[in-house]
């Protein structure tokens, strides 16, 4: 610790005991009051942390360097006060490059201490803070020799049972300062009176507020910088010391002889005090009688300041000091004599308005100005300007009219398409659809996309996700990752559930966000739970059983399953193409607009294929490649997984959806359960040159993922997605042989209408019974014939 001239050293060594509840605080409040002073002083002290049976060395005794200093306190901070408090994890007590230093304190010869490799110093069969504090003497004693030790508690309770054998312990020439800093709401006045008597006369007793103030006061008062001054009055001069109230590098400290201050006129020495070294207040305090120069001997006696005076003027200078907008001391007074000229009935509920007024004229800044309300035309003006700047940015060209034209990659024209998806009932209205179709051109210029095209919309409880799909070039081959292992979980870019990229936006001009790659344990946990989208990325899956991630995964877990299904294509359209170094890669086969399947065609499901990959019950579209495992794997595990492969064999592409549920296909159905194809619009058939031409408009919807939609009309088709992103098996039949519903399927998707239930039958008619007669009969008794008869 710093030594100031003439003023008490500070402690040598510090003992925190972080054994009690409230010492995290303790803490806290202790390392932001020293960090304050190693701004301006070098540190000399070493720091013990006292735990349940063992304590820790924090810092060697010696000169540390600042960034020893600064990791120690960092590392105590860690241990003390955010891992108690489940705000951080440190995996060690103690780190390497402390732990390792043997020039902090030795072990004692004492037999009751065991040191463990992690710096940690055990206390076995004693009290670990008289452990800490018998270590410390003696290493102080042999170091330092004279010096302080100082302890830092919140329970006086933890130091009373051993109180008497710290003072035997402690070597003659230290000193031991025990600092019990309590909160409000505790008491301990009874406590503390019997801890000073258990610690005799020889340890001294401090009690503080466990507040930031007082421990600041406490740890800072070492630092306070102190010099001698002489004060020159007209008939004596008096030898001085001047303090700083505020802390004060070395480099600001007067410099060789004592400065002198001069008193012209008649001061009251009770009151004196002045603001020196670059308007830091300063403190004088009488520290001998100097000089006399014929002065009479009662007026030496009235210059000298007592400890209340002293106190007294701490106060008035920090009254004094002027921030900015003036000092607390002019606003106190000019309060109180505002209230003396106007003298109000109800000064007391006033005076608050008043102290608020008079802080506004004193206020030196540039005053701010005065905005006038805007009127809600004005507002809707505002608004409806700052949408056509938006609106601008995204009709302007991609490219810089000055510059070469920019190539963009292939982007789906949704304006035509959302024509042909109206026929349907499936849109979000020309504006919007202008919004998201010039969105698309900028996000495809700014990503440099090969194609881009609106993947659909994922309605939420709070907000919708607009989903953009697109791809890029062909990617690097990717070693064959093994099985079990992290990167297995993720299929490489361009393959299974990530041959495409997906962004999100929440429409109109938001930007758009780029979704991270599905993973296989993501894909199998959303099969098996129950989640409506928020509509914030950030929000956490709270559901059962628990979700690997948050909504942002989760999204991304279901747009992979509904690709997988609801991707479809024509009959014949598509190609698998062999030679790319991709597997399950697909190509637009030559001539497939001359060979387009026929309006009647395509309103079957035969005339439909999937134009995705398939995902397997493991959450991914393939199985490992066990040619290229080979020497990487056991035969073991080899055997597992064809064993798998074989159970579940791998899906083709370009399979017909025809097969689809094929299952729960009803006997005298034509079709499978799982789509549903409608016509719209003129179905008649014209001719056009050499062939035929037809407006019809035919639109195959998914019963599995309701809203899921394909369309088409003439050659052109699109694939749009708007629903909740849930899977439903209400709308079609269940299991034949359980009787349960769609596996993986929610209660949450709106239900098929019931059967209308035939109207009850009639209910038939019965004489009135006779208890009495019924049981004659039964007992074969003649009945009463009735005499009026």
């Amino acid at each position: 610790m710093p030594k100031s001239e003439g003023s008490v050293q500070g402690p040598h060594c510090v003992v925190l005991d972080v054994r009690v509840e409230g010492a995290q605080k303790l803490v806290g409040c202790w390392l932001r009051a020293l960090r304050q002073a190693l701004v301006y002083e070098q540190m000399n002290m070493s720091i013990i942390s006292v735990h349940d049976d063992y304590y820790v060395s924090r810092l060697p005794l010696a000169y540390s360097s600042e960034t020893q200093v600064a990791k120690a306190l960092e590392n105590l901070e860690q241990d003390c006060v955010l891992q108690p408090m489940g705000l951080a994890s440190w995996p060690g007590l103690v780190p390497e490059h402390l732990a390792g230093l043997t020039q902090g304190l030795p072990v004692g010869s004492h037999g009751t201490k065991k040191r463990k490799a992690d710096g940690r110093l055990f206390a076995i069969g004693e009290d670990a803070g008289l452990a800490a504090l018998r270590s410390a003497g003696q290493a102080l004693a042999a170091e330092v020799g004279d010096g302080l030790l100082q302890y830092w508690t919140v329970d006086a309770t933890r130091l009373f049972p051993v109180a008497a054998d710290v003072v035997k312990s402690l070597p003659s020439n230290i000193a031991l300062e025990v600092v019990l800093a309590v909160s409000e709401s505790d008491q301990q006045e009874v406590k503390i009176k019997l801890l000073q008597q258990e610690l005799t006369s020889k340890v001294r007793l401090e009690s503080l507020l466990l507040a930031d103030a007082t421990v600041a006061r406490k740890v800072l008062e070492p630092f306070r910088r102190s010099w001698p001054m002489q004060l020159r009055l007209p008939d004596r001069c008096l030898a001085l010391r001047a303090r700083s109230a505020v802390l004060l590098p070395k480099q600001w400290m007067p410099q060789g002889s004592p400065p002198c201050i001069e008193i012209v006129s008649e001061v009251p020495l009770a009151r004196l005090s002045c603001e020196l070294l670059f308007g830091a207040p300063i403190f004088l305090e009488a520290e001998s009688q100097a000089r006399q120069h014929g002065a009479p001997h009662h007026t030496l006696a009235a210059a000298e300041m007592g400890t209340c005076d002293i106190a007294l003027e701490r106060v008035h200078a920090l009254l004094r000091v002027d921030a900015g907008n003036g000092s607390l001391y002019n606003h106190i007074v000019q309060l109180a004599r505002t209230l003396a000229e106007e003298k109000p009935k109800d000064a007391l509920e006033q005076v608050e308005a008043l102290s608020r007024r008079l802080k506004e004229s004193a206020f030196r800044g540039p005053p701010s100005p005065e905005e006038p309300e805007l009127s809600v035309a004005a507002k809707a003006a505002e608004d409806e300007s700052k949408s056509c700047a938006q609106s601008f940015m995204l009709l302007r060209s991609p490219s810089d009219p000055l510059a070469a034209p920019k190539v963009l990659g292939v982007v789906q024209n949704y304006l035509e398409d959302a024509a042909i998806l109206e026929w349907a009932g499936v849109g979000f209205g020309k504006q919007e659809s202008y919004h998201l179709a010039m969105s698309l051109r900028q996000l495809a210029a700014e990503s440099g996309l090969e194609s881009l095209r609106l993947w659909g919309k994922v309605l939420g409880t709070a907000s919708d996700y607009y989903v953009a799909e697109g791809t890029l070039g062909a990617s690097e081959p990717t070693p064959v990752a093994l099985p079990g292992s992290p990167d297995d979980d993720v299929e490489p870019r361009g393959q299974g559930a990530n041959r495409c990229i997906y962004w999100v936006t929440k429409g109109g001009f938001d930007p758009w966000v780029r979704l991270p790659h599905a993973r296989a344990s993501q894909i199998r946990a959303a099969r098996s739970i129950k989640h409506m989208m928020s509509g914030d990325l950030s929000s956490e899956v709270i559901s059962t059983p628990w979700f690997p991630g948050g909504e942002e995964q989760l999204l991304r877990a279901q747009i992979a399953r509904i690709t997988s299904t609801c991707m479809l294509a024509p009959k014949g359209y598509f190609e698998v193409d062999e030679e790319a170094p991709v597997k399950n890669t697909i190509r637009m086969v030559e001539g497939a607009l001359e060979a387009f399947p026929s309006p009647e065609e395509l309103a079957t499901q035969g005339g439909w294929v999937h134009a995705a990959p398939f995902l397997l019950s493991t959450g991914k579209s393939g199985w490992p490649d066990l040619e290229a495992l080979e020497g990487k794997i056991t035969e073991e595990q080899a055997e597992e997984l064809k064993a798998l492969a074989e159970n579940e064999p791998e899906k083709a592409m370009l399979e017909g959806i025809e097969t689809d549920l094929e299952e729960l296909k009803p006997e005298e159905a034509e079709s499978g359960p799982a789509w549903s194809i409608k016509n719209y619009g003129d179905e008649g058939v014209y001719s056009s040159g050499d062939g035929t031409k037809t407006l019809r408009v035919t639109a195959i919807r998914s019963m599995i993922w309701p809203g899921a939609v394909t369309v088409v009309k003439g050659t052109r088709f699109a694939n749009l997605y708007v629903g909740y992103g849930m899977k439903c098996g209400t709308l079609v039949g269940p299991e034949k042989e359980s009787g349960l519903p769609l596996r993986g399927t929610m209660p949450l998707m709106p239900l098929a209408p019931e059967d209308i239930m035939d109207e009850p039958g009639d209910l038939e008619e019965h004489e009135e019974p006779n208890p009495i007669q019924d049981e004659q009969e039964s007992d074969k008794e003649e009945v009463d014939v009735d005499p009026d008869q």
